[in-house]
């Protein structure tokens, strides 16, 4: 019986196997010169017989009947990659550190981190949610003492009816699983500036913004009961409201060990914060307090002497776009004074020095700091 072999079925089964002709030729016994006919496709027509069809199909450990069809089939790794699909998030600088952080303290791989992403958000999730309902039962019952010595004082009657209203509105909330609180608290700032329509306190009252939320507070709380972990939460905007605008908490994990391996040294730590080489890279030889010095020249050799032109570049320009900003809203040039005159004492350097000095002059200072 003659049976067709078609090239990209055994060509397509030799490359998943890593199999030269030569090497499927050992492996089976059959002559280099057919294996080498039958990959080119040459007198295709005339097929194989069928005892050349079961040796190659046993040294290629497929069946007779995959070797024989029209296309080759999935590979297990084709039908198990099937159930994974691409993951693509641009994140800030520091949550690249945060992720090298965590696999070098506790072992857990970025890509274990990005699968159980969804389950430590939710467990944190569920947890902030509880936190919040312990504490409103807490409030509860003080509020169940202060109606009951509020007597008759209007003003106590209607502090306690805000706050029963205030109740009501967290537990909705708490209910509907909104754990950044953003609708609550609209909800309660639309209940007090009701409340304080028609009343006077002879001074202005600050309320909170609309973006405080409640699963950061959590979060600087829970962080708060491990004084030891490396981990740092931002405390919100600039005027210290615990918000998350985006919805999500800026943070950092492992800074104290990524001081403790880098030191002070400028482009130890660049080589780091950077990517030049991962936390986990670093060799285990180097990781000893007696090995610092050794160690920081290591991470800082990764950081070529092009690349070190490249930062202290955009440091440069990061500096000039700065200054150019406070030129624009905060400076003033006399009109007697030359504008190139003014930008030269913004940039901090002489008029005549070039952009490219002034990189210079940047490298020099960060070989400073490495020493």
């Amino acid at each position: 019986m003659i049976t067709i072999i078609h090239p990209n079925v055994i060509k397509g089964l030799m490359h998943r196997q890593k199999l030269t002709q030569k090497a499927l030729a050992d492996k089976s016994g059959v002559g280099i010169a057919t294996i080498k006919r039958i990959c080119s496709g040459k007198d295709m027509s005339k097929g194989q017989r069928r005892h050349t069809l079961a040796t190659l199909a046993k040294a290629l450990r497929v069946e007779e009947s995959v070797l024989a069809a029209d296309n080759l089939p999935p590979s297990e790794d084709d039908e198990h990659l099937k159930s994974f699909v691409p993951i693509k998030a641009l994140v800030r600088r520091q949550t690249d550190l945060s992720f090298q952080a965590v696999e070098a303290i506790y072992g857990i791989s970025r890509s274990a981190q990005i699968a159980m992403a969804p389950l430590f958000a939710a467990l944190v999730a569920e947890a902030s949610l509880k936190w919040r309902k312990d504490r409103l039962t807490a409030l509860g019952l003080v509020a169940d003492q202060l109606n009951a010595i509020r007597g008759d004082n209007a003003m106590l009657l209607g502090a306690m009816a805000r706050a029963c209203e205030a109740e009501t509105i967290e537990k909705q909330s708490i209910a509907k699983k909104d754990v950044l609180g953003k609708n609550a608290v609209k909800r309660l700032l639309d209940e007090c500036e009701s409340a304080l329509t028609d009343l006077d306190f002879g001074y202005d009252l600050t309320w909170p913004d609309q973006s405080v939320s409640p699963f950061l507070i959590f979060l600087k709380d829970f962080a708060a009961s491990f004084p030891k972990m490396d981990i740092q939460i931002e405390t919100g905007d600039e005027d210290g409201n615990p918000q998350i605008p985006s919805g999500i908490v800026g943070y950092s994990v492992g800074t104290d060990l990524i001081h403790e391996i880098c030191g002070d040294n400028a482009w130890a730590r660049i080589a780091v914060e950077f990517g030049h080489v991962s936390l986990c890279d670093v060799p285990k030889e180097l990781l000893g307090p007696e090995r610092s010095a050794e160690r920081q020249a290591h991470l800082a050799s990764q950081v070529t002497a092009e690349k070190r032109w490249e930062h202290a570049k955009t440091r440069v320009e990061d500096r000039i776009a700065y200054l150019e900003y406070e030129r624009q809203f905060y400076v003033e040039v006399s009109p007697d004074q030359k504008a190139d005159d003014g930008e030269a004492f913004l940039l901090g350097h002489s008029t005549y020095m070039s952009t490219d000095e002034w990189i210079q002059q940047e490298l020099e200072f960060l070989d400073g700091e490495s020493q």
